[in-house]
C-alpha cells in the first residue's frame, strides 16, 4: 500500500473511531438522518441544534460542483468527497447504500460555514508552504502550518536558512552558459511564487547527454511531483479544458511537445498572461481560474510557431545546454541526481532559488537580455536546423549544383558545430527545397556517372571554417552543369522526386512538382510507376 493510501486509511479510521465513541443515532423509522451524520463527520463536538463544532479541517468550493477539500499537514487535499464516502460507509455498515452516502456528501456540501471561494485558494502573494512551515518571503519568518491558510500545493523541501548547494551550482555551471545561470537561479525561484506577474514561457533546449534531463529531474524533486502538470503544448490548444491540469500547480513541465507547428498561440498567452481561464475537471462542470504554473518545456528541437507578434515573442525564454557529456568519460557521474536531490541540497537550493526571485521582483523582469526581434531569429534557427544551416553555409546560384550525399555530410558537419539535432536524410532533402527556394533535387550525369545533386546552390564561403567532409574519391563539393533535361533525367527527377517523398505523392503534388498529367500515365503504362489503392504514386 501507498504511503498517502495508508496514510488516508488511518485518517478514515481515526475519524470513524471518533463518531462511533458517540454512539449516535442516524436513522428515524429507517430513514438517514444524512445532516447529523454529515455534520459528526466534518465537526468535532458537533452541535446539532444549532450546527455548530470544532472544523476538523473541511472545507466547500463555492460553486457549482461544490469540490471538498480536507486538511492533513499543512495541506488541504481535493479528495474530499471521497474521503467522506469512505467514512459514511464505515459508520453505516450493511445499511449503506449509493443513495445513502450521497445524501451524506450532499448534506457536507450544504454546511454555509465551510464555503470558501476559489480565489482564495493559494492566495498568499508572499507565503511558500513548505514541509516544516510557511515560509514568508517578506520577513523571512517561518510561521506554522495552520488550516487558516487554505494552501493546495506543498513543496518537498525543509526550510534550512543556513542550508547550501555546492553540488546543484556547481551542476549548473558546467551544463549553461554563464550569463544563463543567473536566468535558472530566477526561474527556480518564480516557480515558487504563486502569480503569473512576469509573462514568460520557457523552452530548455538540447541534444541528449548534455545535463537538460537531469536539470528536469531536479526541478521536478525540487517543486515536488504532485504540485507539477505536464500538460503538452498541443493538450492546451486542442482544449482549455486541459487546462484544469494546471490548477493549483507551481509548474507546468512537459518533455514530450512534439515538432507540429504551433498554430493558435492564444491559450498561451491566457496561461502566462494572468487572464481568467476557463477549465473543467472530467465530469465536472466548468469553472475559471487564474493560472500560476510557470509553462517550461523541454526538447531537442522546439517546435515552430506560427504567431509572429511581439506579444508572442516578448513572452519566450529559451537557453541552451551547450555542452555534451560522454557516460564513461572522466568526471561522469551516474549517481549525480542522487546528490543533488539529497535534503540538504534542496534546502540549500531553496536559499539559493530566493535569492533569484528577489532579484526578479526587484529588476521587474528576468535576466534575459535578447531583443524580440534578436529573441525570434535566436528561436527559429532552433526550431528550423535546415534555415539556420541556409544562412550560415548556402547560397543559390543558378546552374551550380552539390551532390546530395555531399550536402548531408556539410549539414551532419553543421549540425555538430552548432549543437543542434540532426533530422534523416529524406527529411533533409524535402525541407532543404523550402528553405532555399529554387533548389530541388535531381539526377545528373557528370563524367559518364549518373548522380543524386541538388541543383542551384553552392556554399556561401569557399573558404569558410566549416570542414568539408572526406570522401573515398576526390570532388568538388560544387560546379556548373550545363544542364538541358532530357526524356531519361526527366524520369529520373520523377524518380528522386517520389522517393523523397516517402514513396508516395497524389497526382496534385507531382503536378506542382512540374510532371503534368500525361506524362505520368505513360510512365504508368512502361511500368515505372504505378498507382496504389488509395490513389497516389508510388515507384
Amino acid at each position: 500500500m501507498a504511503d498517502d493510501e495508508l496514510q488516508n486509511s488511518q485518517d478514515v479510521a481515526a475519524i470513524v473511531a471518533q463518531i462511533r465513541s458517540k454512539k449516535n443515532i442516524y436513522f428515524s423509522r429507517d430513514k438517514l438522518i444524512a445532516n447529523n451524520l454529515a455534520g459528526d463527520i466534518i465537526y468535532d463536538n458537533f452541535d446539532s441544534v444549532n450546527f455548530t463544532g470544532i472544523n476538523r479541517g473541511f472545507i466547500v468550493i463555492n460553486s457549482k460542483d461544490c469540490e471538498i477539500y480536507r486538511y492533513r499537514d499543512g495541506v488541504y487535499l481535493d479528495d474530499g468527497d471521497r474521503f467522506v464516502k469512505a467514512i459514511t460507509r464505515q459508520i453505516l455498515g450493511d445499511k449503506a447504500t449509493n443513495q445513502r452516502v450521497t445524501e451524506v456528501v450532499t448534506a457536507v456540501k450544504q454546511f454555509a460555514g465551510l464555503l470558501v471561494e476559489r480565489e482564495q485558494l493559494n492566495n498568499y502573494v508572499n507565503l511558500i508552504n513548505l514541509q516544516n512551515g510557511v515560509y514568508n518571503t517578506e520577513t523571512g519568518e517561518l510561521l506554522p502550518h495552520d488550516k487558516k491558510f487554505y494552501f493546495t500545493n506543498k513543496m518537498e523541501i525543509f526550510y534550512n536558512k543556513d542550508a547550501k548547494c555546492p553540488n546543484i551550482q556547481k551542476f549548473f555551471s558546467e551544463v549553461h552558459l554563464p550569463d544563463d545561470v543567473l536566468l535558472i537561479q530566477e526561474l527556480f525561484g518564480y516557480c515558487m511564487y504563486p502569480r503569473y506577474d512576469y509573462h514568460k514561457i520557457f523552452f530548455m533546449i538540447g541534444n541528449g547527454r548534455n545535463g537538460k534531463s537531469t536539470e528536469l529531474s531536479l526541478i521536478r524533486a525540487f517543486i515536488g511531483k504532485k504540485n507539477i502538470s505536464s500538460a503538452t503544448i498541443h493538450d492546451l490548444i486542442d482544449s482549455e479544458f486541459n487546462a484544469s491540469q494546471l490548477f493549483g500547480k507551481l509548474a507546468n513541465i512537459s518533455g514530450d511537445i512534439g515538432l507540429d507547428m504551433v498554430q493558435d498561440t492564444g491559450i498561451l498567452k491566457r496561461l502566462s498572461g494572468g487572464d481568467s481561464i476557463m477549465a473543467q475537471h472530467k465530469f465536472g462542470h466548468p469553472f475559471e481560474f487564474v493560472n500560476f504554473a510557470k509553462l517550461i518545456y523541454a526538447c531537442n528541437n522546439p517546435p515552430e510557431i506560427k504567431d509572429s507578434s511581439d506579444a508572442m515573442w516578448g513572452r519566450m525564454i529559451h537557453f541552451t545546454f551547450p555542452n555534451t557529456f560522454l557516460d564513461n568519460a572522466p568526471g561522469t557521474d551516474p549517481n549525480l541526481i542522487l546528490k543533488l536531490t539529497t535534503p540538504e541540497e534542496l534546502s540549500g537550493l531553496f536559499n539559493w532559488a530566493m535569492d533569484g526571485l528577489k532579484r526578479l521582483k526587484a529588476n521587474g523582469k528576468f535576466s534575459y537580455n535578447k531583443t524580440v526581434e534578436e529573441n525570434r531569429k535566436s528561436y527559429e534557427r532552433k526550431a528550423d536546423p535546415i534555415k539556420g544551416f541556409v544562412e550560415d553555409i548556402l547560397i543559390f546560384s543558378e546552374g551550380s549544383a552539390i551532390p546530395k550525399d555531399v550536402m548531408y555530410k556539410l549539414y551532419s558537419t553543421w549540425c555538430k558545430e552548432s549543437k543542434v539535432s540532426m533530422i534523416n536524410e529524406a527529411w533533409f532533402s524535402r525541407k532543404l527545397k523550402d528553405a532555399l527556394p529554387g533548389c530541388y533535387p535531381m539526377r545528373s550525369m557528370s563524367e559518364g556517372n549518373r548522380q543524386q545533386v541538388f541543383m542551384n546552390v553552392s556554399l556561401k564561403d569557399e573558404s569558410s571554417q566549416l570542414p568539408l567532409p572526406m570522401s573515398n574519391e576526390p570532388q568538388s563539393p560544387q560546379r556548373k552543369l550545363d544542364f538541358k533535361e532530357s526524356l531519361s533525367d526527366r524520369i529520373n527527377n520523377l524518380l528522386t522526386c517520389i522517393e523523397m517523398h516517402e514513396q508516395s505523392m497524389t497526382d496534385e503534388e507531382l503536378d506542382a512538382e512540374g510532371f503534368d498529367s500525361e506524362f505520368i500515365e505513360k510512365c504508368i503504362e512502361q511500368g515505372l510507376i504505378h498507382r496504389k489503392p488509395d490513389g497516389t504514386i508510388g515507384v
